[in-house]
């Protein structure tokens, strides 16, 4: 009876020999730095984000950019490191949720933005509008009612002429706006809301011109020597 043979050893080189199984390499070249990058980012960009109530447009394009930044590095680092072989690291995972939450909260922003600046003008009810003819009627009372103010301003300061045929010299507005009246307290007239008044003496206080300027763009004149005229004007020649 022959001896057992020794089992022959394999040559690892030879055709079918097992491929020996090496450890996985380490993490590529910076993708650790990429990852905590992205996990920075991502926070700062997500604190800008809780804080986006009635924020301006540049606080929002600010937090998006970052999250948008943050989130690329984070995919980027997560993609090296899958594709080494390795499994994804938890800081590119954590920075690329973290990010991502960002970015949909500056979205949100956004919609909200949108929606207080443009919607809500739109959801204003219209001013009312007046047609022409409502536009001329009320010029047209307007300057009825100045016309009756300016008589009877010219009517009163003849009644406060002096005896050597002066005017006075100053003519003053009551604290409440509502009537012109002489230095000495003399009513001159009764002044309609809103009313700008100006007044002027020449000729040694023997000739004056009053100006009443109101609403609608009217303006009416008394002159001492011209009488009065009541017109409407632009602003720009008041």
């Amino acid at each position: 009876m022959s001896a057992p043979q020794p089992e022959a050893t394999r040559d690892p080189g030879a055709p079918g020999a097992p491929t020996p199984t090496l450890p996985p390499a380490g993490s590529p070249p910076g993708t650790t730095a990429l990852a905590w990058i992205s996990l920075v980012l991502g926070i700062f960009a997500i604190l800008g984000s809780v804080n986006l109530f009635l924020a301006d447009p540049l606080t929002i394009i600010a937090c998006a950019v970052l999250a948008a930044i943050g989130l690329t590095t984070a995919i980027v680092a997560v993609v090296r490191v899958r594709r080494s072989g390795r499994p994804a690291p938890a800081i590119g995972v954590t920075g690329l949720v973290v990010s991502a939450i960002a970015l949909v909260l500056t979205f949100f922003g956004v919609l909200q933005f949108a929606f207080l600046f443009v919607f809500a003008e739109r959801l204003e009810p219209p001013e009312p509008t007046h047609s022409s003819a409502e536009i001329a009627a009320e010029q047209a009372a307007t300057e009825r009612e100045y016309t009756a103010v300016a008589e009877t301003a010219a009517d009163a300061l003849e009644s406060v002429r002096l005896p050597d045929g002066s005017y006075p010299m100053r003519l003053a507005v009551t604290t409440d706006q509502q009537q012109l009246i002489t230095p000495d307290g003399e009513v001159i007239a009764e002044l309609p809301f809103d009313t700008d008044v100006g007044y002027t003496v020449y000729m040694d206080a023997a000739k004056y011109e009053l100006r009443l300027f109101g609403p609608n763009g009217t303006r009416a004149v008394v002159d001492s020597e011209d009488g009065i005229t009541v017109e409407h004007v632009e602003y720009a020649d008041w």
